[in-house]
């Protein structure tokens, strides 16, 4: 999984699947509040960002998946260079329980 040497995270006590996540909060490493998820197709989760555009990340940035929070390995500085504008390669664009199986 990604990590950036200077993350507060080292270790995930659970970061677990997000389907079922929306709404959660995402935080960095640093512990600044990025915005909240907004879709999960596959491994990647759209971020929905107040006064700003969203975006995609990937699950492996989570390094901490409590329920009540989402917080990730990178610290805020680092969130840009992790940004995509779609989710990744392999996404089927569909999450229903059909394409799950």
């Amino acid at each position: 999984m990604p990590r950036d040497p200077g993350s507060t995270y080292e270790t995930s006590a659970s970061t677990g699947d997000l389907h079922g996540a929306i709404g959660v909060p995402i935080y960095t490493a640093d512990g600044r509040f990025l915005g909240t998820i907004k879709e999960v197709r596959d491994a990647y989760f759209k971020v929905d960002v107040a006064y700003a555009p969203d975006y995609w990340l990937s699950q492996d940035e989570v390094a901490l998946h409590a329920g009540s929070q989402v917080v990730l390995y990178s610290n805020h500085d680092d969130i840009d260079a992790r940004k995509h504008d779609e989710p990744g390669p392999g996404t089927t664009g569909d999450d229903s329980p059909a394409h799950q199986a």
